[in-house]
C-alpha cells in the first residue's frame, strides 16, 4: 500500500518577499523612467491618406500637418517647441491645422512673445489654422488667442473659410471648444449649405462630437483632446480618457459614409508628465 502523498504550501520567506518587492520596485522605476525620459519625448510621425471623390484635382497629393495638445508649460518648453517647429518645416506641409490645448494652464506675456516668435517660422503655402481647447480656456485664453494670431495662425471659432488653389477650393471650418467654449455649428452650416459637394474639413477639439458633425456635409474631422489615454496597456488599452473622448480615442475612424475622423494622440502631456505605450504624434495627412 503506497504512502499517502503530503502536499505542503510553499511559504514566502522574508527573504523572498524582499526579493519580490525589490524586483517590483525596479520594474516600476524602469517603467517610469522609460515613460518620462524616452516615450514622452519620442514623437511618432503618423502618415495617413484620405480618399474622396470630392477632393479637387489640384488638392490631390496636398499634405496637411495636424498638430494637437502641445500643453506648453507642462514639461514642454521653448526649446522643444523650436524642435517641433523645425520638424514640421522639414515635412514642407501645404496646410497646418492645430486642434487645441496649446497651453496647459499658465501662460505669461513673456512666454507668449517668445512662443509667437518661434511659431512665426512655421511655413505652409495654404495657411496655418487653429482652434481652442479646454485647457486654453482654463488659462489666459485671450493671451493664447493673441499669441496664435500674431504668429500667423488664423483662429477659427464657429467659422468657415475657403482654402484655394488657382483652380479649386475646399472648406475648412473650426468649432469653439465643446466643453468650455460656445460651440455653434449653425454659422458653418449656413455658409456651406450651397456647396454640399465641396470637400469640407472641420477642426473640433473633442473627437466624440463627430456623432453630431456626422449629420452634416463634412468629409474630415480633425481632433485631439484624448492624448490616446497617455498611459495604455496591451489588451486593456488606455486606462482613462477625458470627457469628450470616450468613443473615438485615437487614430482614423469611419463615422459614416461621408465623414472620416482622425483623433491625434497629441504632442504634450497633462496631469502626469509620462506616456506609456502611447507615443506623442505628429500627423501628416495626404489628400
Amino acid at each position: 500500500m503506497s504512502e499517502p502523498s503530503i502536499q505542503t504550501k510553499k511559504k514566502i520567506t522574508r527573504r523572498n518577499f524582499l526579493r519580490l518587492s525589490l524586483f517590483a520596485g525596479l520594474a516600476s522605476t524602469s517603467a517610469l523612467s522609460y515613460s518620462f525620459f524616452f516615450e514622452r519625448l519620442n514623437i511618432e510621425m503618423k502618415q495617413i491618406k484620405i480618399t474622396s471623390s470630392r477632393v479637387p484635382q489640384s488638392f490631390r497629393g496636398k499634405r496637411i500637418v495636424h498638430i494637437s495638445d502641445i500643453h506648453f508649460g507642462f514639461f514642454f518648453d521653448l526649446e522643444e517647441l523650436r524642435e517641433l517647429t523645425a520638424e514640421i518645416n522639414r515635412i514642407k506641409p501645404d496646410l497646418i491645422c492645430f486642434t487645441g490645448d496649446f497651453i496647459d494652464y499658465e501662460f505669461t506675456k513673456n512666454q507668449a512673445t517668445q512662443v509667437s516668435e518661434i511659431l512665426k517660422h512655421l511655413k505652409a503655402p495654404l495657411g496655418k489654422f487653429a482652434i481652442l481647447g479646454n485647457h486654453d480656456y482654463w488659462g489666459d485664453v485671450t493671451l493664447v488667442q493673441t499669441c496664435l494670431q500674431e504668429s500667423g495662425f488664423t483662429l477659427l471659432k464657429n467659422q468657415v473659410t475657403e482654402i484655394k488653389t488657382e483652380t479649386d477650393q475646399i472648406y475648412l471650418s473650426g468649432l469653439d471648444d465643446i466643453l468650455e467654449g460656445t460651440p455653434d455649428l449653425h454659422p458653418i452650416i449656413q455658409q456651406t449649405q450651397n456647396h454640399h459637394d465641396r470637400f469640407h474639413i472641420m477642426l473640433v477639439h473633442e473627437p466624440d462630437y463627430a456623432d453630431a458633425v456626422a449629420s452634416y456635409h463634412v468629409d474630415l474631422q480633425l481632433s485631439g483632446h484624448s492624448h490616446g489615454g497617455q498611459i495604455s496597456f496591451p489588451v486593456i488599452g488606455p486606462l482613462i480618457t477625458p470627457q469628450g473622448s470616450k468613443k473615438y480615442i485615437s487614430g482614423l475612424y469611419k463615422v459614416n459614409e461621408r465623414l472620416n475622423l482622425y483623433t491625434s494622440r497629441g504632442i504634450g502631456t497633462t496631469i502626469l508628465p509620462i506616456r506609456f505605450l502611447c507615443r506623442p504624434e505628429l500627423t501628416v495627412i495626404e489628400l
